[in-house]
């Protein structure tokens, strides 16, 4: 490698110690994707990146402006031949991969974020494609492209920026430039609370991690000294513990980017200003880190698919060996792309203007071909039928027919059945109550009631107590009003006989996002007295109206997808590299491990709801017998993620279900005749 280093054409003014940087910043990235505990906040290398790209790139088109020599062309066919060569190659090797793993719904959403890496807007792809049902996109093996969705949207703007800036003098530049880097902090600090996902993917909150690394390249283009003596001793040793603790403290729960983010990127920067100190010239000049520096685009590139693969095929998390394996692999891979794809083809030698038709071309061939891929709809006959019918019951749940997006109305179409001469059976809920509604609309349909089904996603049926999320500030307000008009409409309606509210009553215990407050008093702290009382008080509501009040004990939740991992035991390939990196789960078994935050309540809300003269009813006898619970039965498949049912299962959780006395136990998991819903109902 070191014979490929030194014939890698290095100008008079290359820095070994910013690949130093780069080196830093893509071996923590990797190894926190690995899972290494001491690197929880390996995450903030990307930021490392956005300051050294700012400096880099902004110091050559800020001198080009400043000359006269500034060419759109050239400049671009250098981001293209910089960029789109070793891209284009991870993304078709991604696609071939996929074409053996992956079921059809799982491939055509890689190629849309591969068309969307392709035209520089995957941050844009992936912020806008985060829903109730696809919180993040972790498994996506696109997503680590995020990051240059950001960089060559900054790149389209800055020139523009830096030539209307050219009339003034230098001082003025710096000064116009640090109040745009400001202004992108604020916007930064405030969508990092109000919305974190935009504050996460998208180029406003993130310009102002570039743009510091703009403002150091203008600076020193224009005069400025670097940090000389004993100052650039000080200064880098301090920026370079700064840099580590970062990397090591910082965790996946704090707020980022956010306040915490300035660590980083302005130990990134002073680094960067202290070219002469031994920690620059010993340290992250040193041939080992100039090396991983030299290939980091590369393995930024591969690390993450062939991570994602890993995950996407686990029975639970990966084992450490096959995550630091993969991490190995994506290594050798990016030796031989940057050796082999990125070397010759920097070279180039065609004119700006050629260069970029060229590559434009390209990326319309490739692009065909995803979007091909997109409109086959991930070509289902890659797959067995039985794959296919999984994504079929997955889909038909998450297309949350029942469910409401948005607390400001209570009313969804086919949703409600209320005849003027029937009683009606009433479920109020969160989106565990939208997926047990088939199974409560077949009992209605059965014994002859109207039905009417009132759910938002994450918002629990209590009274008095109120969900707050630490992502989204408005939830909270939003579900206090939806409850409020769902009790109301039920209280008020004589039809209303028989009311079901269920939720993922636990949810708060281990989700960091999420916490119960009482309205209007805030959170005291014992989250599971809050539950209790939240439930008593909404039974308590509705029974002194009048109703009969059964509380739905909430479905199993499960330590790994179920979906998930009824694929990676129906499509082959993915079934032998499954074998290979799961630590654990359900293997070819039918059952499989859960969590027990949940039974830690049982005792609470039954106790409370019968306190309150309602009836607390059992729904997973039919899944769980002795610390064993079934996620399928043979071919049937009763949840379609780690804790939603799909209908098959809503029927087996309501099979017990009786309004006039306590719930009997079904033998577990007893096969039964699936019944119509408004929902798609498929087994696999």
């Amino acid at each position: 490698m070191s014979k490929a280093i030194s014939q890698a054409g290095r100008s008079p003014s290359y820095r070994p110690d910013i690949d130093g940087l780069r080196a830093i910043a893509v071996s923590s990235v990797v190894l926190y994707h690995a899972g290494i505990p001491v690197l929880g906040g390996g995450f903030a290398g990307v930021d490392v990146f956005f300051v050294i790209s700012g400096f880099l790139i902004g110091t050559i088109i800020f001198q080009g402006v400043r000359t006269g020599s500034f060419s759109f062309a050239e400049f671009y066919a250098r981001r293209a031949r910089r960029i789109l060569p070793a891209l284009i190659a991870v993304i078709l090797m991604t696609m071939a991969i996929g074409s053996i793993l992956l079921s059809a719904v799982e491939f055509r959403g890689v190629a849309g974020s591969s068309l969307a890496a392709l035209l520089a807007v995957s941050n844009i792809h992936f912020e806008s494609s985060i829903s109730y049902f696809n919180p993040n996109a972790a498994l996506d093996p696109m997503l680590m492209t995020w990051s240059l969705g950001v960089e060559e949207q900054f790149y389209v703007v800055l020139p523009f920026i830096l030539i209307g800036l050219r009339r003034f003098n230098d001082r003025m530049v710096l000064t116009l430039l640090g109040m745009m880097v400001l202004a992108s902090l604020a916007l930064c600090i405030h969508y990092s609370v109000a919305a974190p996902a935009s504050a996460f993917y998208l180029l406003p909150a993130r310009a102002w991690e570039l743009g510091i690394g703009v403002m150091l390249g203008v600076w020193l283009a224009t005069g400025g000294k670097p940090a000389a003596g004993l100052a650039a001793e000080a200064i880098s040793v301090t920026a370079l513990i700064a840099l580590i603790a970062s990397l090591c403290l910082l965790s996946k729960s704090d707020i980022w980017p956010g306040w915490l983010t300035l660590v980083p990127v302005l130990a990134t920067a002073a680094l960067i200003t202290t070219p002469s100190a031994w920690v620059n010239r010993a340290l992250l000049g040193a041939g080992p880190m100039v090396g991983i520096g030299l290939i980091s685009y590369s393995w930024y590139l591969w690390h993450w698919p062939l991570m994602a693969f890993t995950h996407t095929a686990a029975i639970g998390d990966p084992h450490m060996a096959a995550t630091l394996g993969a991490a190995l692999l994506s290594l050798i891979f990016a030796y031989f792309s940057w050796r082999y794809i990125e070397l010759p083809f920097r070279k180039g030698g065609a004119k700006g203007s050629d260069t970029v038709r060229r590559y434009g071309a390209a990326m319309g061939v490739v692009a065909m071909l995803m979007a091909l891929t997109i409109s086959l709809n991930g070509v289902p006959s890659r797959v067995p039928d039985r794959a296919n019918r999984i994504d079929a019951t997955v889909m038909a749940v998450h297309s949350g027919q029942c469910m409401n997006s948005s607390g400001a109305t209570v009313d969804v179409p086919g949703c409600q059945n209320i005849p003027d001469d029937k009683q009606l059976v009433v479920l109020i809920g969160d989106s565990h109550a939208a997926a047990l509604a088939p199974a409560v609309i077949d009992y209605a349909k059965k014994t002859d009631k109207g039905w009417a089904i009132f759910s938002l996603g994450s918002c629990r049926p209590l009274a008095g107590i109120t969900l707050d999320k630490v992502n989204d500030p408005g939830f909270a307000t939003s579900c206090t009003k939806f409850m409020r008009k769902a009790f109301d409409w039920t209280r008020n309606n004589p039809n209303a006989t028989d009311v079901i509210v269920t939720g993922l009553w636990a949810g708060a215990l281990w989700n960091e996002n999420e916490r119960y407050t009482r309205i209007g008093a805030g959170p005291d702290g014992d989250q599971k007295a809050m539950i209790a009382e939240g439930v008593g008080s909404a039974v308590k509501l509705l029974v002194e109206s009048g109703k009969r009040v059964h509380v739905a004990q909430d479905t199993p939740y499960w330590e790994f997808d179920p979906a998930r991992a009824a694929l990676s035991q129906t499509i082959p390939a993915r079934k032998f590299l499954t074998d290979l990196v799961s630590s654990g789960g359900a293997g070819n078994s039918e059952f499989g491990a859960v969590k027990q935050q949940y039974l830690h309540l049982e005792s609470d809300i039954a106790k409370a709801t019968r306190k309150a003269g309602g009836r607390y009813f059992r729904t997973h006898d039919g899944f769980c017998n002795k610390g064993d619970c079934r996620y399928r039965f043979g071919e049937t498949l009763y949840f379609v993620d780690r804790s939603h049912l799909s209908p098959e299962g809503a029927a087996v959780a309501m099979a017990s279900f009786d309004t006039h006395g306590e719930t009997a136990k079904p033998p577990l998991a007893t096969p039964h005749r699936p019944h119509t819903s408004i929902l798609a109902r498929q087994s696999f």
